[in-house]
Parts: structure tokens; C-alpha cells; sequence
């Protein structure tokens, strides 16, 4: 095939993609949390970007990987894959 395998499933670069950021944000907030980032505050302070990125950075990644690749069983149709699916998640991505 001729496209690259992470693109061929939908949950696959979203998966990934909330993993990855799971690994930056988790260790984000930490800091935060612990004071050890004192210069830099988000719009609206740390527990609002907590709760916004939980919810929009992390929870939708893996609800929208779950989703498309489930329709693909629930409807008998194929699902997004190659072009489609890279621009959703960099649509994604380019939100974080």
C-alpha cells in the first residue's frame, strides 16, 4: 500500500498522537503544580488549561480514534484512511 501505515486506521495516529501528548502534558502540569514554572502562566491559570486540555487535548484524541475506527464495523463502510485522516489529526494537533 502506499500509504504509510500509521494513516491506514483511524484510531492509530490518534491514539499515538494522545499518548505523545499525554507524555509532554502530564509532566507539564506536574511542574506547574509544584510551582517550578513560575514565569509562565496560560490564559485563565493552570486548573483552567487542565481541565480544557483533558478534556480537548487528551479525551477527544481517543474518543476520535475509537470513532473512526468503529464506524467502519457499525456501518460496513470504510472508514478514513491516507490524505483524510492525516489532516484530521493535524487539525488536531495544530489545536495543542
Amino acid at each position: 500500500m502506499a500509504i504509510p501505515p500509521v494513516l491506514r486506521l483511524g484510531f492509530r495516529p490518534f491514539f499515538l498522537g494522545g499518548a505523545a501528548y499525554a507524555l509532554i502534558a502530564v509532566p507539564l502540569w506536574l511542574l506547574a503544580l509544584g510551582g517550578l514554572l513560575p514565569g509562565w502562566q496560560p490564559a485563565g491559570g493552570w486548573l483552567a488549561w487542565h481541565r480544557h486540555e483533558m478534556l480537548f487535548g487528551f479525551g477527544v484524541a481517543i474518543v476520535a480514534g475509537f470513532l473512526l475506527t468503529a464506524v467502519q464495523t457499525w456501518t460496513g463502510r470504510p472508514g478514513l484512511s491516507g490524505r483524510p485522516l492525516g489532516l484530521l489529526a493535524g487539525l488536531w494537533l495544530a489545536g495543542r
